[in-house]
């Protein structure tokens, strides 16, 4: 049983880029995080970030907050009663219940003097990281696409995600294929389309002409909400289909693995949190299925101890640009020869810089209870 949370704050960073993201039909001109801390009586605190994806994210947790400030309980029982409490507007505010059950849950593993994983498993397990290449695509050019990826093998990343736009197929064809001309065989491919197709039918078509390359998997032909299309196009093609990152309910993510999907894109930050999550993923093994949580190597990892299921943990690297969540921490990413080697230390490993966070936020909001 937790303590009661007596202050609860969040900031709202747009964190610049060094050009517009394209993404799909999807364009970032920033990338907005929400932060969240919360405080008990005692002094202990927890913290989660999460994007907000053109969500009102920060608005929501202004209507959520309150209510946890006068509640009780483990973080589980915290996110079942906000999602009871606000059924019918869910879709609109699990993002935000998110970020509160992982705070809550960096307050339980701070009370138990342990790190977070210790909540769901043993610490012991060694994931490799999944890098994500092709960012900026447009405004780059294949060649420095194929130059990072270069620099991604010298850097001992395992697999590389590539960002593939789904509109030119000659052109899509051509940076696969050059970027699998530099690719020693220990390191493997999976591409990203970011639901870049109209229909079923289209994405199929397309998809097939990547079907006999010996890719890792092919993400995201639909928003993995999407769950029949998604489905019809596991079943079409040999190459696992990989999907998940924005779903609302954890049965969503069950839904995906019974039909097909071979990687499930979890997101603790997006579906409700780290209870959400490992519901979500735990028959992952017996479908056969891995996961490949959504970025946020920091929050993921500790899923990791848990599940067997968990294959590797997306990294978007500061020098890429696209996600400078850096300008926000204290201190580097902990990667070594393509692992995340998390420090020592009880909670979530979650390095903010509170100055920082303070000085890049547009918006705050603080609550006593």
């Amino acid at each position: 049983m937790l303590d009661r949370v007596e202050k609860l704050e969040v900031w709202h960073c747009a964190l610049p880029m060094p050009r517009p993201l394209h993404l799909g039909a999807i364009t970032y001109t920033s990338r907005d995080y929400v932060i969240v801390r919360l405080t008990t009586h005692d002094g202990v605190t927890g913290s989660a970030i999460g994007y907000t994806r053109d969500t009102p994210l920060f608005e929501a947790l202004t209507l959520l907050g309150p209510h946890i400030a006068s509640f009780e309980g483990t973080p589980a029982e915290a996110a079942d009663m906000l999602k009871r409490r606000f059924a019918p507007g869910w879709a609109s505010l699990v993002r935000a219940a998110s970020l509160i059950e992982i705070a809550l849950s960096d307050i339980e593993a701070r009370r138990q003097s342990v790190p977070l994983s210790n909540l769901f498993g043993s610490a012991a397990r060694d994931v490799p990281l999944m890098v994500v290449a092709g960012y900026f695509l447009d405004q780059r050019g294949q060649g420095e696409i194929v130059d990072e990826v270069r620099s991604f093998v010298d850097d001992r990343y395992e697999t590389i995600k590539l960002i593939v736009p789904g509109h030119d197929l000659d052109s899509d064809l051509a940076l696969v294929r050059r970027v699998q001309d530099v690719l020693p065989s220990s390191v493997q491919l999976a591409i990203d389309f970011h639901g870049a197709f109209a229909d079923v039918e289209e994405a199929i078509a397309y998809c097939r002409n990547f079907d006999d390359l010996g890719l890792r998997f092919i993400e995201d032909p639909f928003p993995s909400y999407e769950v029949p299309s998604v489905r019809d196009v596991a079943d079409s093609l040999s190459t696992p289909i990989a999907s998940g990152e924005d779903v609302s309910t954890p049965s969503v993510l069950q839904d995906l693995i019974e039909g097909g999907v071979g990687y499930l894109r979890a997101d603790a930050t997006a579906s409700g949190g780290y209870t959400a999550a490992l519901k979500g993923i735990a028959r992952a093994t017996s479908y056969q299925a891995k996961v490949a949580p959504h970025v946020w190597p920091h929050i993921h990892m500790p899923l990791a101890a848990s599940m067997t299921a968990v294959a590797a943990i997306e990294i978007i690297p500061h020098d890429t640009g696209a996600d400078p969540i850096d300008l926000v921490l204290r201190e580097p990413f902990p990667i070594s020869d393509g692992r995340w080697i998390t420090p020592p230390g009880d909670g979530l490993y979650l390095p903010l810089d509170w100055e920082r966070v303070a000085a890049h936020a547009d918006a705050t909001w603080t609550h006593r209870a």
